[in-house]
């Protein structure tokens, strides 16, 4: 029995051993587990931060530009053409319209006939058909479209119509500008003259336009420009009525029952200046270089600026005191104009080298001169 109880009280005394042994074994594997672990790199993580990142805002939209309404363009008194001159201070205000509301008050026949745009003052004896009536009032309407100026609605003698004295026979036409009156043959309506009325209502609507004298290089070339012109006009468009009555090789071979023999291709024998103030005289011997060599100046003008008129508003502005007239030398008489003014409204009008560049441009169009050959 106490054989039995020794030999238990011997099995748990082993027992505990063992398990103290196993337990002692198990701490220095752990201290060698965590000598060894001092070789591992340590893997480090970023610190986690509280903070949310901001997000930046998003560029605004910008609103599309609004589209301005364009401001109203004011009428100015000066074309843009004529720049920054003061037209005031260069050859003053235009000219005031005296005409009173009417033209001529002096009729050769009593028969006066009323039209849109004329009064018809036949010379007694000469009759007048329908045709002829109308007739009038259709070249005036068809020289208004291919002028661009008006003889109603004009700056001067607004509204006041044209007088034409129609005469038996007359040798040539001419115009009562300040009277708005035109003396013709009855042939300008009945034969082949309507070249030689037209030239005479050409100087109605450059005084309509200007109201003021008449420096013959300008007012005789403008109207041999348009005369022309205006032929081609009717030609090119075929106006029934108008084409049968205009015969450009005519007018061309008047030139020399009219001026007789002279040379136009003498022009470069002297200035333009110098033909300007030839040109001043009355009697056709005389004054032919403001008809030819004016129209070859005007044709120029157009060539190069694109506008035969714009000098008119200009010659508004030149008062007609600048006009004298040498009546002592009768026919062949000199009408005297201060061409200073005239000369810088071209200037003005175009440009400052506009007439030095007339004679280089005609040698290169010297096919003027042919139908005058």
């Amino acid at each position: 029995m106490k054989l039995k109880r020794k030999k238990g009280i011997i099995r748990l005394f082993a027992l505990f051993m063992v398990m103290v042994l196993a337990f002692g074994g198990c701490e220095k594997k752990v201290e060698s587990v965590e000598s060894e672990g001092d070789d591992i790199t340590e893997i480090t993580q970023p610190p986690v931060t509280s903070e949310i990142p901001q997000m930046t805002e998003a560029p605004k939209v910008t609103e599309e530009p609004k589209v301005t309404e364009a401001p109203e363009v004011t009428e100015t008194p000066q074309p843009d053409m004529y720049g920054e001159y003061d037209l005031d201070a260069l050859f003053g205000p235009e000219q005031e319209d005296r005409s009173g509301g009417k033209g001529t008050t002096q009729y050769i026949g009593h028969n006066l006939i009323e039209t849109e745009y004329a009064i018809l003052d036949p010379a007694d004896g000469v009759v007048l058909t329908q045709e002829d009536i109308e007739l009038v009032d259709f070249v005036c309407k068809t020289m208004e479209e291919a002028t661009g100026l008006s003889f109603l609605d004009a700056k001067y003698y607004k509204d006041i119509k044209v007088t034409f004295h129609i005469y038996d026979s007359v040798p040539a036409g001419s115009a009562d500008n300040f009277g708005k009156a035109i003396d013709i043959d009855k042939s300008c309506l009945q034969g082949d003259g309507l070249l030689l009325m037209v030239h005479e209502l050409v100087h109605i609507l450059q005084f309509t336009s200007v109201y003021t004298g008449s420096f013959p290089f300008y007012a005789e070339g403008h109207a041999d420009y348009w005369t022309f012109k205006i032929a081609e006009y009717i030609l090119d468009n075929d106006i029934e009525g108008l084409v049968e009555l205009v015969d450009v090789e005519r007018e061309y071979s008047k030139w020399e029952d009219v001026y007789g023999n002279v040379d136009i291709t003498r022009i470069y024998e002297k200035n333009i200046y110098e033909w300007m103030d030839q040109g001043c005289y009355f009697a056709f011997a005389e004054s032919w270089p403001a008809y030819i060599y004016g129209r070859f100046f005007f044709i120029y003008l157009e060539d190069v600026y694109g506008d035969a008129n714009a000098f008119l508003p200009i010659y508004a502005r030149i008062p007609y005191a600048a006009t004298r007239l040498d009546w002592d030398a009768g026919i062949a008489g000199r009408k005297y104009m201060d061409m200073e003014p005239l000369i810088k409204m071209m200037k003005v009008a175009y440009s400052e080298d506009v007439f030095d560049n007339f004679y280089p441009w005609m040698k290169e169009h010297e096919e003027l001169f042919e139908p005058f050959q």
